[in-house]
């Protein structure tokens, strides 16, 4: 990705139960490995006013948003933004992505991805 524009990563999300409870509040996380110097040259942010970076939850590798509740049998869509800010050329971050519910923090589901700048 190159400076002036963003990577977009799309998050779509459902919630099944068969319990008596019908919504459950998650988060999303998305972490790093490297170093936090590495992490500040890039940017994340959710593109979803009701779903905003936490910034009590987030640290120099971590970027979470708020809780958002998820009801049951009904699906939504959160959508990230990655961009760089001071990368250089052939700068790299990695990230895993979590899906995790509050209450309990059952992951639901957790992928890992790679951003390059050009």
């Amino acid at each position: 990705m190159s400076s002036n524009t963003a990577a977009e990563l799309r998050f779509d999300l459902a919630f099944t139960t068969s319990t008596s409870v019908t919504t459950r509040d998650f988060h999303v996380r998305v972490d790093t490995t490297d170093p936090a110097t590495q992490m500040q040259r890039f940017f994340a942010a959710f593109e979803d006013a009701d779903v905003p970076v936490d910034p009590a939850a987030s640290t120099p590798t971590r970027v979470q948003s708020k809780a958002f509740t998820l009801n049951d049998g009904v699906s939504r869509s959160i959508t990230m933004l990655f961009g760089v800010l001071t990368a250089v050329s052939g700068d790299t971050l990695n990230l895993t992505t979590t899906i995790e519910a509050v209450d309990d923090a059952t992951v639901s589901d957790t992928r890992s991805f790679k951003l390059k700048a050009k």
